[in-house]
């Protein structure tokens, strides 16, 4: 799938690997705007036409408190991703290309967290939980 949209950065359009999931639901939107007749070359969009970014921003946190998580940013989505990929063994050099930053150090200084010590932090808390409770 190809992504074009203003960038900060030169990379503009790049490749965008998707699970069978994503694919999915982005094939449930495209049948949905179908039906009501919107047609646009945005991927998501309403009645007036694309939504912009700070509108999405609102929306996935709208959404997560909705169903009943922590509230999430575009940017935190996006810093998630970067952290999933690592923690699978991409190299920081393909994620910089993946995700158009210009160095390596931004991908490692604003976007890159320890995800297997989120992990690892939700275990220890799950089993504390559950020692209690079960006492």
């Amino acid at each position: 799938m190809i992504v074009e949209c203003d960038t900060k950065g030169e990379f503009g359009e790049r490749l965008v690997d998707l699970t069978n999931d994503a694919i999915y639901i982005l094939q449930l939107l495209y049948d949905f705007y179908k039906s009501e007749n919107m047609d646009s070359e945005w991927l998501f969009i309403n009645k007036k036409g694309r939504i912009h970014n700070r509108a999405m921003d609102l929306r996935i946190r709208r959404y997560c408190r909705m169903i009943g998580i922590n509230e999430k940013s575009l940017h935190k989505v996006r810093s998630t991703y970067i952290s999933m990929l690592r923690a699978s063994g991409m190299s920081f050099e393909k994620i910089q290309e993946l995700v158009g930053h210009k160095s390596v150090l931004t991908t490692v200084k604003h976007y890159l967290y320890d995800v297997e010590e989120d992990i690892e932090n939700r275990k220890i808390l799950n089993q504390g939980l559950n020692i209690r409770t079960s006492a």
